[in-house]
């Protein structure tokens, strides 16, 4: 996986979100790039693109750590479950690194960070995990590129703290996110989540 903290990477990163901030303030253009989109990335061409890019792309290859995060995980089990079904559970996070995330949040003090792959050890580690990289790597059937690390608190939409803070997201109960041709994003919960309780969550996204 090719991090954003080389040249290329972070030049695509910075263009991203400017054109993003940019027609995010102009919503009637932003629709219009939005249907456009996803009609190019789901329409008929993307079989043949996702196998274009599997066949020709050549991804530098993934620096990765062999910490045992989820030594039960079984790599061919997961994938076949993502192709089956779209989703798959992986394990649990030991207990040390919900730990070291929180104290980074709590250092911190915001309810969503960009990237904290860059700043926070533990974070970093999970995202060069040997296994985890070789469920992505199996699944987009190449070389996988790391888009980006999210961590950000949810609320339930009848929370009234979300009022409290302008950056604070309130997201429809179900929504899907169409970040490539082909895209695996794995979701880590760090807080316990019910019907009236948020949670805060870290979603790793790569793509080829």
């Amino acid at each position: 996986m090719a991090f954003l903290d080389n040249n290329a990477g972070t030049l695509r990163a910075r263009f991203y979100f400017s054109l993003r901030s940019y027609l995010h303030k102009k919503r009637w253009l932003l629709r219009l790039v939005q249907v456009l989109r996803a009609s190019i990335v789901l329409g008929p061409f993307r079989k043949p693109i996702v196998r274009y890019y599997q066949k020709f792309s050549h991804n530098d290859p993934l620096k990765t750590n062999i910490h045992p995060l989820f030594p039960e995980a079984n790599t061919e089990q997961i994938v076949r479950g993502i192709n089956e079904r779209g989703y798959a559970h992986v394990g649990n996070l030991p207990e040390e690194y919900v730990t070291q995330i929180l104290d980074y949040c709590a250092i911190h003090k915001q309810t969503r960070y960009w990237n904290p792959h860059i700043n926070c050890e533990a974070v970093k580690r999970i995202c060069q995990n040997a296994k985890l990289v070789e469920i992505a790597r199996q699944y987009l059937g190449t070389e996988p590129i790391l888009w980006l690390t999210l961590l950000t608190w949810s609320f339930p939409l009848s929370d009234d703290r979300a009022d409290f803070h302008p950056a604070m997201d309130r997201e429809p109960p179900f929504h899907y996110d169409i970040i490539d041709f082909k895209s695996l994003t794995l979701f880590v919960y760090l807080t316990d989540i019910d019907s009236e309780l948020g949670c805060l969550k870290t979603p790793f996204r790569g793509f080829f």
